[in-house]
């Protein structure tokens, strides 16, 4: 799969909804430098990874924090280093 094209329409959808939590995509296949590229350079909170298993405990890490935060009514705010 052309990870530029899907990328674009990731970017596009998380700035059309308007998210403000981080999401993890997973690239693998054709063009996956500049997907990645489009994805860092969107300066949106997405976490790219090329491993399936490695971006699914990603996305549970994130998950967990966030349910933390909300049980704890705390306001959550990711800045990505």
């Amino acid at each position: 799969m052309r990870c530029d094209v899907i990328a674009a329409g990731i970017v596009k959808a998380c700035k059309s909804l308007n998210l403000n939590t981080p999401v993890v995509v997973r690239l693998q296949g054709t063009n996956f430098a500049e997907g990645k590229k489009i994805i860092d350079e969107s300066g949106l909170r997405l976490v790219v990874d090329d491993n399936l298993e490695t971006a699914a405990a990603q996305a549970v890490r994130l998950a967990k924090i966030t349910e933390l935060a909300a049980e704890g009514h705390m306001r959550l705010s990711f800045e990505f280093i």
